[in-house]
């Protein structure tokens, strides 16, 4: 019977032995589960942040894109109006809107090749920076219609042919017989 019983204690201790083997590889593989687990929590942590910034970047792009797209919008409506007015700016100019029919029908002829000679309107012929436009419009008045020729038979030409089909007055400038004239103004010389 103490055979049996140390046989059994033997046993019994084996299967404690076995037993605490079992136990330290289950601690070692909890352990070692932990940590895994702990360290796919930290990478699932890692995208999620990615993620957050990833997704922060695309809404910044994407406010970027839609302000781009109304600024190019604009600049594109802009763009259509400074065409629209160029293209009536340039219907006045081929229309010459502002002089008068005498002026109009003179260049037409030009135009047409029925008279030679014709400079054009004093105000085709300068060209001033914008800053002085107005300045300049109001000192030269009614005499930016004027009509530059090259010689004096080209405006009576002109003259003849206004007469002719009663096309009204205009003023003639040609330019062998114009001279201009010298500023004599005491104070100006050292200027």
């Amino acid at each position: 019977a103490i055979g049996e019983i140390t046989l059994r204690v033997s046993q019994i201790e084996e299967s404690i032995q076995n037993k605490q083997d079992l136990l330290k590889q289950l601690q070692d593989s909890k352990e070692g589960s932990a940590k895994m687990l702990s360290d796919i929590e930290n990478r699932i942590q890692d995208f999620q942040n990615k993620e957050q910034g990833y997704e922060l970047r695309l809404q910044s792009r994407q406010e970027k894109a839609e302000t781009l797209k109304r600024e190019s919008d604009h600049q594109l409506l802009d763009a259509r109006e400074s065409l629209r007015r160029a293209d009536i700016l340039e219907a006045y100019e081929r229309n010459m809107e502002g002089f008068s029919k005498s002026v109009k029908f003179i260049m037409q002829e030009a135009g047409h090749g029925r008279l030679s000679g014709i400079c054009g309107p004093v105000s085709r012929l300068i060209t001033v920076p914008d800053s002085y436009t107005v300045a300049l419009e109001t000192a030269l008045g009614a005499s930016m219609q004027h009509i530059v020729v090259d010689t004096e038979e080209d405006a009576k030409c002109a003259i003849h042919l206004l007469k002719r089909r009663d096309g009204g007055r205009a003023t003639f400038l040609p330019l062998r017989t114009i001279h201009s004239r010298i500023l004599q103004e005491n104070g100006l010389q050292d200027c």
